[in-house]
């Protein structure tokens, strides 16, 4: 029987007995100190953080903290929900949906996405001015410049535009760029026209002289209005092109009577849901069965 030095609970731990080793046996207990430490020394990973101190309570607050509207870092973001709206063409509107908000909150928590009106009147601006500038530098450096003039309707509106569209030539490369495309209301007479090209070109520093050839339509008004602007024009061949096949092939019976008939019968699926839904089911089901067999 082995005695433990007691009859009381704190004698049934193992502190006793290393009390003992410690006193009794100093030798043996340093031994086996020194064994155990070794063990736990080789199975513990090595931290990346040994030897770092914990973090100051200033430091802990900067991590927590949101970046300032105006700072760079936020900057930067601003600038590439801008070109974002820019090049995909997105309203304003989308920086105040919740999917696109909690996205930008994931991706970083300490950016604090403004309101639509601060890049409507901020970012956007901006990034059209320091383009501008840009595009702007070339021009003034280009020898010459062809230009592109067209009117055109928007798609599912009713408003017309006038867009400019310079192309030109650097040393190694051929560029292009729309320079300016503005709403154009009233009648496209040849003398309004002919004004909005002038201004146009006199916003870009672009002189006469400097102009080698406008391309524009075939329209009447479009060929008085560059008789009138005193300026080299030729018409589009591919616009030509496009209304001679165009007139060629609906002057025949036949397309009409084609064209005609695939109206009546898209009319007829777009405006029956049901007639539509089983037309889908029929033709999926003989295609099912088809790849059966």
């Amino acid at each position: 029987m082995i005695l433990r030095g007691g009859t009381s609970a704190k004698n049934y731990t193992t502190s006793a007995m290393n009390n003992h080793l410690q006193y009794k046996h100093p030798d043996e207990h340093k031994a086996v100190k020194l064994a155990t430490n070794a063990k736990k020394s080789e199975c513990v990973l090595p931290d990346a953080d040994a030897g770092r101190t914990q973090p100051t309570l200033a430091e802990f607050t900067a991590k927590r903290k949101t970046w300032a509207i105006d700072s760079a870092e936020a900057s930067r973001v601003h600038a590439a929900i801008g070109r974002m709206i820019a090049i995909d063409v997105q309203p304003y509107s989308v920086v105040e949906d919740d999917g696109f908000k909690g996205i930008v909150r994931e991706l970083e928590p300490k950016y604090v996405l403004p309101s639509r009106k601060y890049f409507s009147t901020k970012v956007i601006p901006e990034m059209y001015e320091s383009t501008r500038a840009r595009v702007q530098s070339e021009v003034d450096h280009a020898k010459s410049v062809c230009l592109t003039a067209d009117t055109w309707t928007a798609q599912n509106t009713t408003q017309s535009f006038f867009s400019l569209t310079a192309h030109w030539v650097t040393t190694v490369t051929r560029r292009s760029a729309v320079l300016q495309c503005q709403l154009f209301e009233g009648s496209h007479t040849e003398i309004r026209l002919a004004s909005a090209l002038t201004e146009m070109l006199s916003s870009w520093n672009i002189e006469h002289d400097r102009v080698h050839v406008v391309l524009r339509d075939g329209g009447a008004n479009m060929v008085k209005a560059m008789r009138d602007t005193d300026l080299t024009h030729v018409s589009c061949f591919a616009h030509t092109l496009q209304l001679s096949l165009h007139d060629a092939i609906l002057s025949q019976k036949s397309v009409a009577d084609l064209l005609r008939d695939a109206r009546k019968l898209v009319g007829h699926f777009k405006h029956s849901s049901s007639i539509t839904s089983r037309h889908v089911y029929t033709t999926y089901s003989r295609c099912t069965n088809s790849c059966r067999t």
